[in-house]
């Protein structure tokens, strides 16, 4: 099981996306709450999830959001 989660903020909201083997899964929300998860969304393979996470951070980070380490 392979898992990776891309963590971005703007001044108040975060975006979140989460790659569990070949599905991705997107977490919304303001920043101190919770948020809104959507229902997973499945790919061909693994590799591919990756892509289309990377695509839709990318896309974020044009948009003004930072990507966060933790």
């Amino acid at each position: 099981m392979t898992e990776k989660v891309y963590y971005l903020e703007d001044k108040t909201k975060f975006w979140e996306i989460t790659v569990n083997d070949s599905s991705t899964r997107i977490r919304t929300g303001k920043k101190g709450f919770r948020g809104r998860s959507y229902p997973p969304k499945k790919h061909d393979s693994n590799k591919k999830a990756k892509q289309f996470a990377l695509e839709l951070v990318n896309s974020k980070i044009i948009e003004g959001y930072v990507l966060q380490a933790f």
